[in-house]
């Protein structure tokens, strides 16, 4: 299997306590890695959780099932509806005037 190599180009620095870079140190080093992969490893594993949690909506199987229900079947425009929907179509035609 052929592995490609990436060529880092970009820098990150971080400013830390003599207290913080040692226990980072001693947490690289029982993983047997040097610290700025630690770090980066790391720092890139709470990243993509980050953002899966901001971008991704989780529903439970009952959930999902009652949004494609929906979906399919959508019920019928309640008042509170309507009134937004004219008062949408009021403000697009002030704006093209």
């Amino acid at each position: 299997m052929t592995q490609t190599r990436t060529h880092k180009v970009e820098r990150l620095e971080a400013r830390l306590t003599p207290q913080q870079k040692e226990r980072l140190s001693e947490a690289a080093a029982l993983r047997g890695q040097k610290l700025s992969d630690f770090v980066l490893e790391v720092a890139l594993r709470e990243a993509e959780q980050v953002v899966e949690t901001q971008t991704l909506l989780r529903l439970s199987r009952l959930d999902a099932q009652k949004v494609l229900e929906l979906l399919e079947n959508p019920p019928e425009p309640n008042a509170a509806l309507l009134s937004a929907f004219a008062r949408v179509s009021e403000m697009n035609i002030q704006d093209v005037s």
